[in-house]
């Protein structure tokens, strides 16, 4: 397999610009596909620079007899590159957030089954990872540097599911296979989203028709209910990549509406507030919550849209086009999205063509939080000379609300001058901490505070209150 450089001056990338209630973006197109080899489905990893699509043509020159490949492409090169060679069909994939790995589901397997691969975006090339039965597996998930990947099943991986139940699963390059849960038949589980850290799990169940959004940390903790039943809509839940919100669909009042569930302070709120028959499809948060893209249809065409959640602001990306399947990065900037319009003029025959739309960024920039097995870690932050860590009882903090006056009991690092810290002891079973990071900067000042609408109260000054705010 081969990579393809894609010059821009052969008029590939047109632009266009959308804007909203303050928000602008601009749009280029980033394929160009001939015939009937579309370009469908983006993942974008959490940087913007990469984007896998799942395409039939012959790209790059490597994919004669139009089989169904994985490609990947580098905004910051423009080069293409063919990354499965599969005798079989994709149906699922999702791209890691430093953009290493896929994940892919692929019929290419020796029963015709749909088996989970992982492919390598350097190498280009495609591993199976699920043994060969005669039933399948979907719903996939990866986490940031993929190697955790979740997925549903019926086979029996570990020795506990001996009765062929639809079981979550993780698979671990380090370890194998985890079963995560061991529900009974008509209750499996489905939408599988994967935070950064690959210790957090949200997916959804289908319990005798009704759907409930669950959740579940690393493996020997607890099965949670995210929330009540409700009627989850198209496209399952989406985690944010620091593992503390779930944005789901639901349609318990008759219109499809965009919920965000704070997982720390077990709070809910209705993000939309639709009228008619729109139905809203593919929720996708960037790291920290503070912005959602979405497909929004009527039925007859579709849009994709993006949300700032602090705001309220709208942004449609293609007004009255046919675009949908919305993926967007990190820091909510760029969104890829497949659509079969002639948005930039670089479309005039109507295929399904990927996009990428670069935007405003959001009205506040967060710093996500993210767990190894021995460091807390965190993005630079532009502007910063320093950082502030503190921590706090993660029970506490649930039990009071969003007291942090009362929830916050150290200051592990003042000043720290780097993006990584030592987290400690671990707690105990049943028990958690919870952390917080703010930016030391002469050019600004950093806050504690979240500025999402999961936050009941300024943190602040509770965390000041505390005498634990590391100044």
């Amino acid at each position: 397999m081969r990579a393809l450089a894609l010059a821009t001056s052969a008029g590939l990338l047109t632009m266009s610009t959308a804007s909203a209630a303050g928000i602008v973006c601009t749009v280029e197109q980033v394929t160009d596909t001939v015939g009937l080899a579309a370009a469908i489905e983006p993942s974008i990893d959490g940087s913007g620079t990469r984007i896998a699509f799942r395409s039939s043509g012959n790209l790059t020159g490597d994919n004669p007899d139009g089989s169904q490949e994985l490609y990947v492409y580098d905004t910051t090169t423009s080069i293409l590159s063919q990354v499965t060679d599969l005798d079989g069909l994709i149906d699922e994939f999702k791209i890691s957030n430093d953009g290493s790995y896929v994940a892919l589901t692929s019929s290419a397997s020796l029963f015709g089954t749909f088996e989970v691969f992982r492919a390598d975006t350097a190498s280009l090339g495609a591993v199976q990872l699920t043994p060969d039965s005669f039933s399948g597996t979907g719903n996939i998930s990866i986490d940031h540097d993929g190697s955790t990947i979740a997925f549903t099943s019926s086979k029996d991986l570990t020795g506990d599911n001996p009765n062929f139940r639809d079981q979550l699963f993780l698979s671990e390059t380090a370890g194998g296979f985890i079963q995560v849960t061991n529900f009974a038949d008509g209750q499996g589980p489905e939408a599988t989203s994967l935070s950064a850290s690959g210790r957090r799990v949200a997916f959804q169940i289908n319990d005798a028709g009704t759907r409930r959004l669950y959740y579940a940390d690393a493996p020997g903790a607890p099965l949670l209910a995210a929330s009540e039943a409700v009627s989850l809509g198209a496209g399952g839940p989406s985690i944010s990549d620091d593992g503390a919100a779930i944005v789901f669909v639901s349609a318990d009042d008759g219109n499809d509406e965009l919920f965000l569930h704070d997982l720390v302070l077990g709070t809910t709120e209705q993000l939309t507030f639709t009228t008619g028959s729109l139905a809203l499809r593919q929720p996708a948060s960037n790291a920290t919550g503070e912005r959602l893209a979405f497909d929004r249809t009527n039925g007859f065409t579709s849009e994709v849209l993006i949300l700032d959640v602090l705001t309220g602001e709208e942004c449609s990306l293609a007004p009255g086009a046919s675009a949908l399947a919305a993926s967007i990065n990190d820091d909510g900037r760029r969104i890829a999205f497949q659509s079969g319009a002639n948005l930039t003029g670089g479309n005039p025959d109507g295929s399904f063509e990927i996009f990428l739309a670069d935007c405003d960024p959001p009205a506040t920039r967060a710093i996500q939080l993210r767990l190894d097995a021995v460091d807390l870690l965190w993005d630079a932050a532009e502007g910063a000379t320093a950082y502030d860590l503190v921590q706090g009882d993660l029970a506490t903090l649930r039990l009071t609300g969003g007291d942090f006056a009362t929830a916050t009991d150290f200051c592990p690092a003042d000043d720290h001058v780097g993006t990584n810290f030592p987290h400690g002891i671990d707690p105990s079973p049943g028990n958690g901490y919870w952390f917080l990071v703010r930016v030391v900067s002469p050019s600004f000042t950093g806050t504690y505070d979240a500025r999402t609408l999961g936050q009941v109260a300024p943190r602040d000054a509770g965390i000041a209150s505390s005498g634990w705010d590391c100044f």
